[in-house]
C-alpha cells in the first residue's frame, strides 16, 4: 500500500511539473477582459515617449498608469487560468500592435486615451 502510494505521489508530482514547465503560447487560457492590456499598451507608449521630459510628472502619472493597467490584466490571465509569463506576452503583443497602430492613426488616439483615463 505505502508503495502504491508513493507511485501515485510520483506520477502526480511529474504531471504537476511537466504541466508547469508547459510553454505558455502552447496553453489554453480562458476568456479575459482585455482592455487592461489595451490601456497597458498605450500607457506603456506614453511612457517612452515622455521618458526624455525634464518635468517628470507627466512621465510618472502615464508610468502609475501603466503599471495598474499590468497589475489589472495580471489579475485577468491568472483568473483565466494563465499566468505573469502569459500576461507579459499578451501586453508586449499589445505594445507592439499599438505602436504601429499610432504611428498610422495618430488623430484617433483621444478617444482610446480618455477611455483608459476612465478606467
Amino acid at each position: 500500500m505505502k508503495i502504491t502510494v508513493a507511485i501515485l505521489a510520483s506520477i502526480a508530482g511529474a504531471f504537476i511539473t511537466a504541466a508547469s514547465a508547459q510553454d505558455p503560447a502552447s496553453r489554453t487560457i480562458g476568456a479575459y477582459d482585455d482592455q487592461p492590456f489595451i490601456c497597458g499598451a498605450l500607457f506603456s507608449v506614453l511612457v517612452e515617449a515622455h521618458s526624455g521630459d525634464r518635468d517628470r510628472e507627466v512621465y510618472n502619472h502615464y508610468k502609475s498608469r501603466f503599471d495598474r493597467s499590468l497589475d489589472k490584466a495580471k489579475s485577468n490571465i491568472k483568473s483565466a487560468g494563465g499566468g505573469d509569463d502569459d500576461a507579459a506576452l499578451k501586453m508586449q503583443e499589445n505594445i507592439e500592435f499599438l505602436a504601429k497602430f499610432l504611428d498610422q492613426k495618430k488623430p484617433e488616439t483621444g478617444d482610446l486615451l480618455s477611455s483608459c483615463e476612465r478606467s
